[in-house]
């Protein structure tokens, strides 16, 4: 399909802004107002300390900023005001019918890698949160570690990126997340089951590949799904804290731009009827009814004893949860994001900007993905 003439104004927007520049006051994104915590002026996030590794300063700030940021209180009172607005517009409108902007929970998971690139999270906010429906809120579980050269035959090679604490603080500050962890180091041994093995022999009965049976790679896939319970059981605090139900839940990681604006939740949910639709484990929309399946892979592993007999990756892990849910889980090649590498030089970035089928031209995905703040990482 060739992008419609909205894309392309929304693409010229993006790419000469660096994407932002949407209204916060419109419907409930970020719940919050721009001043007490959220200012350009918090001291936090002008702090320079990113370069003497011995100094914990930074991990200080971002826990002090976070704290003052996404407290309980404010979460409570955020909380509050979904509940006013959720009374408020159901009595303005017939119960039969749905309402054209769906309360929507968006949990961004996994490392934080080109995040912290304004041409990233300002087209997130613009492109994804504020396009998706206006009564959107944010939740997010970061990870700032990231691992050596990746191979991967599938996905290709990549390097790692280095996060700076206060760039990811900025992307915090601009998409307001109602709840965020910002992590590095994560202890795996306080998460893993160690009365549940991942072996080649169990990945090769499924006919799946083992590599994440590796330890190294068994880290990865195991932090990402807890990562993701741990984000849905938050939204669920969420909702039992303001007494309402979210229409939807999406997960998105942080790393990838929305080049175009998404598909609206009202088609995702009432347009696609028993569908939770995904771009890979990129992107994953599902309507309220079939949630629980982001949480599902993680809770089956925690009560596992002996071999472990689910799937052995994330998105197999996605698809089956979902599924067993009655979900009929549908990709759509057409969503118009792609992960945003190092480099456009990465071996894997022709391959991630491939998976998706919205832009057919790979230099055309390129010159969207990679064509504003390319200077911002060292290309060596």
């Amino acid at each position: 399909m060739s992008p419609t003439h909205a894309d392309t104004a929304a693409a010229a927007t993006t790419t000469s802004s660096g994407g932002g520049g949407g209204s916060s006051s419109s419907g409930l994104f970020g719940c919050y107002p721009s001043e007490d915590g959220w200012d350009d002026n918090n001291p936090l996030l002008t702090q320079e300390t990113d370069n003497n590794p011995q100094n914990n300063k930074h991990q200080n700030s971002t826990d002090l900023f976070l704290g003052s940021a996404t407290s309980e209180s404010r979460t409570a009172s955020c909380a509050k005001m979904v509940k006013f607005e959720q009374t408020t517009t159901r009595s303005k409108r017939l119960e039969s019918k749905p309402n054209p902007d769906p309360l929507v929970a968006v949990c961004m998971v996994g490392n934080a890698r080109t995040l912290q690139i304004p041409a990233v999270y300002k087209r997130v906010k613009r492109n994804l949160l504020e396009a998706i429906s206006r009564r959107t809120i944010l939740f997010a579980n970061l990870k700032t570690d990231d691992a050596p050269l990746k191979q991967q035959p599938k996905h290709g090679g990549f390097r790692s990126i280095h996060t700076r604490p206060s760039l990811i603080l900025e992307a915090v500050r601009v998409l307001r997340p109602v709840w965020a962890k910002i992590r590095k180091n994560v202890d795996l041994t306080k998460l893993k089951n160690d009365k549940c093995t991942l072996t080649t022999e169990g990945a090769e009965r499924r006919k799946e590949p083992d590599f994440y049976v590796k330890p190294e790679n068994e880290r990865r896939f195991l932090l990402q799904m807890h990562a993701m319970h741990e984000c849905y059981q938050a939204v669920l605090d969420f909702e039992k804290a303001a007494n309402v139900t979210f229409d939807a839940i999406a997960k998105i990681r942080p790393d990838v731009v929305w080049f175009y604006p998404s598909y609206s939740a009202l088609e995702l949910i009432y347009g696609r009827k028993a569908a939770v639709t995904h771009l890979t484990d990129q992107f994953i929309f599902a309507p309220r009814r079939f949630s629980d399946g982001f949480s599902r892979w993680w809770q089956n592993y925690t009560h596992c004893s002996g071999e472990w007999s689910g799937a052995y990756f994330p998105e197999k892990a996605f698809e089956e949860s979902f599924q067993e849910l009655g979900a009929v889980y549908t990709e759509d090649r057409k969503t118009p994001q792609a992960i945003r590498r190092a480099s456009r030089r990465e071996p894997s970035a022709g391959i991630a900007c491939g998976r998706q089928k919205r832009i057919r031209r790979v230099e055309e995905c390129f010159d969207l993905v990679y064509g504003v703040d390319d200077q911002f990482v060292d290309d060596r």
